[in-house]
C-alpha cells in the first residue's frame, strides 16, 4: 500500500556523531519512502543554534500544507523541545493563516 506524503524533522548536536541511523533514514529517502528530511543539528557551525523548533518554523507552510493534506510529520529530538515545537507550529498558523492564538494551539 502506498503511504502518504511524510516528513520527519531530525534534530540532535551533530550529524557524525548524534545522527542515529542516518544511513536508514537516508535510505528511506532515496526510496521515498520518507517524502522530506529536515535536520536541524545544534552544534554543526560554530556560533549557529538551529533546533528542530527553528526548522519547524521555517517549513511551517510545508508542514501545514503536508497534514491538510493527509500526510504526517515525525519529529524526532529531546522530549524538552516539544513544546517548542508546538509553539512553533501554532505561530506559523497564525501568521500564515490569520488563526487566532488560542485556536492555533
Amino acid at each position: 500500500a502506498a503511504l502518504g506524503e511524510n516528513m520527519l524533522v531530525f534534530g540532535c548536536r551533530t550529524s557524525r556523531d548524534d545522527f542515529l541511523y542516518a544511513g536508514e533514514i537516508r535510505d528511506m529517502v532515496e526510496n521515498k519512502t520518507l517524502s522530506h528530511l529536515v535536520t536541524a543539528f545544534s552544534r554543526e557551525v560554530k556560533g549557529q543554534r538551529p533546533y528542530v523548533q527553528h526548522r519547524v518554523r521555517e517549513r511551517a507552510g510545508d508542514i501545514l500544507r503536508l497534514l491538510d493534506a493527509g500526510g504526517h510529520l515525525y519529529v524526532c529530538g529531546l522530549t524538552a523541545m516539544a513544546k517548542d515545537v508546538k509553539t512553533a507550529l501554532a505561530q506559523g498558523m497564525v501568521e500564515l493563516r490569520g488563526v487566532k492564538g488560542a485556536e492555533a494551539e
